[in-house]
């Protein structure tokens, strides 16, 4: 029997790099999709490719940061199942500054997007679990949230803040069968990366570097993130909850 056979998810930044790989690895396990991205063609592509392969989905095109997007999400996807098993908080942005050069604009968008949008998420679906009996709450955090990076002030903080959160969402909903776990990835193989590497001269020379951080002599795939998910979000993991999960080839070990 698949691990996720007949739970309903939603998860955000589903379009592309970790999160699409999270939707088809859960499609895979028999769950049902609800794709959120605020690209809409990367959304649908993601949609397209769960559905070919006969898994059940639907896309809800949305800017997680905004209040009015993120109901709209949870509405769409109670329409269609009736109810959410499985919130994945996936959506992030990363602005390169440090809090002298990043502008005040571009400090709020990070923290929107990838802090925010996992409160604006958890006040409309927690109450949702809690009527229902239990839920998942995954929360894509990052080696971020577990040590620093120079020049990525904000995302930084975000990250951070992700993992504080998921200990006291953990904490506040257990009793009503509410799990709340942060995965921590670093060096994951996605077009946020190439994006990351094209901003140094020596593109080669800077991935090599990022490379040699890891024990491993790697970096991940983002379908190798997603399976980790998989097992948290299945019964099998029913008594974790609150944890930091570290998926980063020993990066923090050293």
């Amino acid at each position: 029997m698949m691990r996720l056979e007949g739970k309903i998810a939603l998860i955000t930044g589903a379009a592309e790099g970790i999160g699409r790989a999270i939707a088809i690895r859960f499609s895979e396990e028999g769950a049902v999709v609800c794709i959120v991205d605020v690209n809409e063609e990367l959304g649908r592509r993601t949609l397209e490719e769960i559905t070919q392969k006969g898994g059940k989905a639907i896309f809800v095109p949305a800017d997680v940061s905004q209040s009015k997007d993120v109901q709209a999400s949870v509405d769409k996807t109670l329409k269609e199942y009736g109810h959410i098993d499985i919130l994945v908080n996936n959506a992030a942005i990363a602005i390169k500054g440090s809090i002298t050069t990043l502008e005040e604009e571009q400090w709020d968008r990070t923290l929107a997007v990838n802090l925010k949008s996992m409160y604006l998420y958890g006040k409309r679906v927690v109450p949702l679990m809690e009527r229902q009996g239990g839920g998942v709450i995954l929360n894509m955090g990052s080696v971020t949230s577990l040590v620093g990076v120079p020049n990525y002030a904000a995302y930084c903080a975000s990250k951070g803040g992700i993992l504080a959160l998921t200990r006291a969402m953990a904490l506040d909903h257990a009793t009503k069968g509410i799990r709340v776990n942060c995965i921590c990835p670093s060096g994951i193989i996605t077009s946020q990366m190439d994006m990351y590497f094209k901003k140094f001269p020596d593109q080669q020379k800077a991935f090599q570097e990022t490379i040699a951080m890891h024990p491993v002599g790697r970096m991940a795939e983002p379908r190798e993130v997603a399976g980790l998910l998989v097992y948290l979000a299945s019964e099998e993991a029913s008594y974790i909850t609150g944890a930091a999960y570290s998926f980063d080839g020993g990066y923090t070990s050293r």
